[in-house]
């Protein structure tokens, strides 16, 4: 945690324990400014958000309904996967049954207007009981109230 945030909430901390009905203003002006930095949720995130929920329920009709008929999925930023909801299906199917156990995690999001980059952990276990963890960025770009693009981006491990 960042110092500049550790003396404000070391502050609050002290007054909380007051036993007074009434907000001391310092209290008040802390709460006020903390709310002015909340950042709603966008149309993009909530797309996103969905589409996470659904895969972490390996739900397929659900994690589909975001996205675009015409989708196009990158690998590491300039590689051409495949494009259209079809393929997406039978790809997202094949590794849906094949799994005991999948969670992907948000271990950071950031969003600007149509953009919204996840870096993500995911976490699963094979039918036949392999396991792993790995870690990608995700960068999903928003049109038509549809994600329509998906890029990721995987380290690349040189030994």
């Amino acid at each position: 945690m960042k110092l500049k945030y550790i003396v404000p909430f070391l502050f609050l901390c002290c007054f909380v324990a007051c036993e007074d009905e009434e907000k001391p203003e310092i209290i008040q002006a802390i709460e006020d400014a903390a709310a002015d930095h909340v950042r709603p949720e966008s149309a993009a995130d909530k797309l996103v958000q969905e589409q996470l929920e659904a895969y972490n329920k390996r739900d397929l009709d659900e994690f589909l309904k975001p996205f675009s008929d015409s989708v196009k999925v990158y690998n590491n930023l300039r590689d051409f996967n495949y494009q259209g909801i079809d393929k997406m299906r039978e790809n997202y199917a094949n590794w849906f049954d094949g799994l005991d156990t999948l969670n992907c995690q948000i271990v950071n999001r950031i969003s600007a207007g149509n953009t919204v980059i996840d870096y993500e952990r995911l976490t699963f276990k094979r039918k036949n009981g392999e396991g792993n963890t790995s870690e990608t960025i995700a960068i999903y770009r928003i049109g038509d109230d549809k994600i329509q693009e998906v890029t990721f981006v995987r380290p690349v491990w040189n030994y």
